[in-house]
């Protein structure tokens, strides 16, 4: 629904921006067989105004790409999520390609995915004796050792 809400903000935008643009045209047009120029009243009525339409599309684009990138930033944490609950019924070892067909995204997505875990610390990088690499997540592997984790203090 964001992306939606964000493509009628940017299109609402363009549209004022056009709004804006014949206003500036009409005024410009208006003082060229004009002998007061670009003073009077008739030149700066329809300027300030489309002056006023252009920098209200660029405020509405603006809040059109807020909203994409905030649908952008949930979809990857929602891929994100299905990686990691795909880690565990797997038992904390995942390849990319596991990774994209069970997780219902590209192969590209989910490569971009554990590497970012990898690159984060919550996933180690290995790799099998044919070469296929193999994303481990640890603390999926040991997550019975939460029960008898000690406070960081008698560490």
């Amino acid at each position: 629904m964001r992306y939606l809400t964000g493509y009628f903000f940017k299109g609402i935008a363009v549209l004022h921006a056009f709004g804006g643009m014949a206003l500036l045209i009409t005024a410009v047009a208006r003082t060229v067989g004009a002998d007061s120029g670009f003073s009077s009243p008739g030149f700066l009525t329809p300027f300030s105004g489309g002056l006023a339409l252009i920098l209200v599309a660029q405020m509405i684009w603006w809040g059109g790409r807020l909203l994409h990138r905030s649908a952008d930033r949930k979809r990857y944490a929602q891929l994100q999520a299905r990686l990691l609950k795909l880690a565990r019924e797997r038992e904390g070892s995942l390849t990319v390609l596991e990774a994209a067909a069970d997780g219902r995204m590209t192969v590209e997505k989910a490569e971009e995915i554990l590497r970012e875990l990898a690159v984060r610390g919550h996933v180690e990088v290995r790799g099998s004796d044919s070469g296929m690499m193999v994303y481990h997540f640890p603390e999926i592997e040991r997550w019975d050792e939460k029960r008898w984790a000690k406070p960081v203090d008698e560490l």
